[in-house]
């Protein structure tokens, strides 16, 4: 997504228009996958007592957007595999979860890095080998140690560790040490959870046993972080090096082993991240007591409450400090230090370059411009991401400077062929002719700028800010470039009132008397064998993406159009379910015929004919179907005439006329709610099939409500109204025992349109008027991240309860396919597609 794009979205999502550099490498970033939450929700939960959050990797770089990460390096917090009683289940765990941090850091280079999860470190051999497979084959950053193993207080300086810091040492590791719970889980109230005091004691007992061991002096090479700014060891410290500074013989008397300066100088080897702990207070300990190329950046996501981040951000900017400390702190400290990282991204752009595909460069620069090599062990902020790739400085010179925009390559999803209702066709004023009252938009049905409007007519329409016209708005109006004549018509030209009365005036006078009714040729049937074929094409590509009407009884009447007047018909439904019942078949119904034209013009999109016939077909279908719809069609209120309406609105998505195409579907809507399809309780004595056809009638007119609202950026008709029970997942009156059946779609993709109204109102608050708005803008909730990352989780719930054969992370079924199967796999597209 282009920068543009993405502060866009930034500020929609977090309501927030302040944004720091994005330069910060984040070395306490937590990662949750869902075989890790299920395995400790299986054990009863964390020991600690602290809620498993939910996680996703979008919603790590929504927090890294919001917070200036350019880089995180995924770790997995306590208790990690260590959860697990069975020790060839924990190696399992472990495995598992370095694979699958591997798996996202090639997805994604650029924003992630990884540290290895390790079994218990006392199954030593399980350790080492786990250290070597995530070192040497999946070439992770470093490695995860936990302050303390087994079940009494085994710290991390114990004799019974040394094999693991001998491997660590040997291989001049980044190790992170991360607090987990202590042997007694006991919490001090109710009110405060063990991580809030405990986790940070955990460190200092951890760290002041690696001391007094003389482990953190014996094993040098290793690079060893503490996480939250070490606990509270800088505290501490001097508890214990003051007295041997004054009497030196009270380390021998008092058994500790060691000296003021040993000491001293193990405390000061350490590295310490800030997660959760820039305060002004533990910044003035930090800096006066670390060398200052110690001191990294870090965030806990996503263990800590939603609010911690951007309140600890802001301490952390708002310090004082100089801007050569602050770069070091950000990125400058972690470069030296993840050299795994920065060669990953080296070997990136030389494979980009060598392949011909262009690198994007942050701030003007490539990555290759000032790396580091392999021999620089100096102290100065260079390396692992080179300055150039992390945009600017946190000065405020840096602050105010408007964000480098830069130019990604384009990655293409490739979306199953069989979908392509929603495909604008050719647009020439041949097949679609503009007229004095509905000229050409170069805005599609489905919200999309099609082409150049070289006539220069103004624009009159409203497109809100979840529509791509808006997007496109924003893209010429943050870009330094002459908007496209598109664009600009769009965007800037809005008419006077008064033109706009005087255009109108003229267009009304004189402007003939109206046509007669109907004329033959829109009667007429197309030869039978290219009707049928269009029926089918329409049963196969789009009836099991709308199944809004009963499809049994509409083939029915379809069939008896064809039957000789002596030969006997096959019985229809006096049931109110719309088009197929006997008030809504045969030619003398305008409704039926309507709907049936529509039909044909959309299976014309499918048909086995050239494109351009295709487009011309269908508009000469469509043109026979429009002189029905009119007063004449709103005065017969009836399900059919909603159906008819809802065809017509799917029709008119692949057309330039987006007007038609909203105001059908809301004609559509208005005409249900006059029926009372509303309703989520119907009259005890309606038919169940008659109910099953108006609830799918109903869904059909919410869920095309809900897709132009989003479309367009318009509000809703609908949204506001209590729920419609779902209806059954058998095909209504099919009289089969389907499995799965083509409803199961349907059903999801009302689950799903359910979180789309979610997602509007609360991001895109289309909902929301000007004059309604109040000063302040909207609520902390609304368009909040943490609003952002509950969707996220309401989408990844929806994505894991889906059906096996809807389900896009499942395999599908191998060739060949029967016409069942090529259905299911369409819908399963189109709902991935959604």
């Amino acid at each position: 997504m282009g920068e543009h794009a993405f502060d866009w979205l930034r500020e929609k999502a977090i309501g927030w228009s302040h944004t720091p550099p994005v330069n910060k490498i984040d070395t306490h970033h937590h990662f949750v996958p869902p075989f890790y939450a299920k395995a400790i929700e299986d054990q009863g939960g964390d020991p600690s007592g602290w809620p498993t959050p939910r996680w996703s990797s979008l919603a790590s770089k929504l927090l890294m957007k919001r917070v200036g990460v350019q880089t995180a390096v995924l770790s997995v917090t306590a208790p990690g595999a260590c959860i697990l009683p069975d020790r060839q289940r924990r190696a399992q765990l472990a495995r598992q979860l370095n694979e699958y941090a591997a798996e996202l850091r090639d997805k994604d280079p650029r924003s992630f890095g990884f540290f290895v999860s390790l079994p218990n470190i006392l199954d030593t051999e399980d350790a080492l080998a786990e250290i070597k497979y995530g070192l040497d084959t999946l070439h992770a950053d470093g490695v995860t140690l936990f302050t303390r193993y087994g079940d009494s207080n085994t710290y991390l300086g114990h004799p019974d560790v040394e094999p693991i810091w001998s491997e660590l040492n040997r291989r001049g590791c980044v190790v992170f040490v991360h607090p987990t719970h202590p042997v007694d889980t006991n919490p001090v109230n109710s009110k405060l959870p063990q991580p809030s005091i405990d986790y940070p004691h955990e460190t200092t007992r951890t760290a002041m046993d690696m001391i007094t061991n003389g482990t953190r002096l014996k094993y040098p090479n290793c690079k060893v972080i503490l996480s939250h700014a070490g606990g509270s060891l800088p505290y501490i410290i001097s508890r214990v090096a003051t007295p041997m500074r004054k009497a030196p013989d009270f380390a021998v008397s008092h058994r500790m082993g060691t000296t003021h300066d040993k000491t001293m100088e193990a405390f000061r080897s350490f590295h310490y991240d800030l997660a959760l702990s820039a305060s002004p207070q533990v910044m003035d300990l930090l800096l006066k007591m670390v060398p200052h190329d110690h001191i990294l950046y870090g965030s806990d996501f996503p263990y800590a409450p939603i609010t911690a981040y951007p309140a600890f951000l802001e301490e952390l900017e708002s310090y004082e400090m100089s801007c050569e400390l602050r770069d070091k702190i950000n990125f400058g400290n972690a470069m030296k230090y993840l050299r795994m990282l920065h060669h990953r991204i080296r070997e990136l752009e030389e494979t980009c370059t060598k392949a011909g595909v262009p690198v994007p460069a942050f701030g003007g620069e490539s990555l290759m411009d000032n790396s580091l090599t392999a021999e620089n062990d100096s102290g100065d902020a260079s390396g692992l991401l080179d300055q150039a790739i992390l945009s600017t400085t946190t000065s405020a010179q840096a602050q105010q400077h408007s964000p480098t925009h830069h130019t990604e390559p384009a990655r293409s999803h490739p979306v199953n062929s069989d979908v392509h209702i929603y495909s604008p066709p050719v647009t020439e004023t041949e097949i679609y002719p503009s007229t004095p009252f509905e000229p050409h938009s170069n805005v599609t049905g489905m919200g999309a700028i099609s082409s150049v409007d070289e006539s220069g007519r103004p624009v009159n329409e409203y497109f809100g800010s979840s529509s791509a016209v808006s997007l496109m708005r924003l893209l010429a109006k943050g870009s330094g470039r002459p908007h496209n004549t598109t664009i600009r018509n769009i965007a800037e030209h809005t008419p006077s009132p008064l033109s706009r009365r005087e255009e109108m005036s003229s267009l009304t006078q004189g402007a003939g008397a109206p046509q007669s009714k109907f004329q033959v040729d829109e009667l007429l049937l197309p030869p039978r064998d290219l009707a049928d074929h269009l029926l089918d094409c329409f049963w196969d590509r789009i009836y099991c993406l709308y199944p809004f009407f009963h499809r049994q009884s509409l083939q029915d009447a379809y069939d008896n159009l064809w039957v000789a007047r002596e030969q006997p018909t096959k019985p229809l439904s006096n049931l109110d379910i719309g088009l197929g019942n006997k008030n809504h078949s045969g030619s003398r119904s305008i409704v039926f015929i309507c709907a049936l034209n529509i039909i044909f013009a959309l299976g014309c999109h499918f048909a086995d004919m050239p494109v351009h016939e295709r487009e011309a077909a269908a508009h000469t279908f469509f043109l026979r179907a429009k002189r029905f719809i009119g007063l004449d069609i709103l005065d017969i209120c009836t399900v059919g005439t909603v159906q008819c309406l809802l065809l017509a609105g799917l029709f008119l998505q692949s057309t330039p006329y987006p007007h038609r195409c909203w105001h059908s579907i809301g004609v559509a809507c208005r005409v249900a709610q006059g029926l009372g399809l509303h309703e989520a309780q119907l009259d005890d004595n309606v038919h169940p099939l008659e109910q099953e056809i108006q609830r799918l009638t109903w869904h059909g007119c919410v869920m095309m409500d809900m897709f132009v609202s989003m479309t367009y950026g318009r509000p809703t008709m609908t949204s506001h109204l209590p729920s419609v029970p779902l209806p059954a997942c058998s095909e209504a009156g099919s009289g089969e025992d389907q499995s799965p059946s083509v409803m199961v779609f349907y059903i999801a993709t009302i689950e799903l349109y359910r979180i789309l109204d979610s997602i509007l109102s609360d991001v895109y608050q289309v909902w929301w008027s000007k004059s309604s708005a109040t000063p302040g803008g909207p609520t902390a909730k609304q368009g909040g991240l943490d609003v952002i990352i509950s969707l996220e989780e309401k989408l990844f719930e929806y994505e894991s309860n889906l059906p096996s054969f809807l389900n896009w992370t499942k395999p599908m079924t191998p060739e060949p396919m029967s016409a069942k199967q090529l259905i299911l796999r369409r819908q399963r597209n189109v709902l991935h597609a959604r």
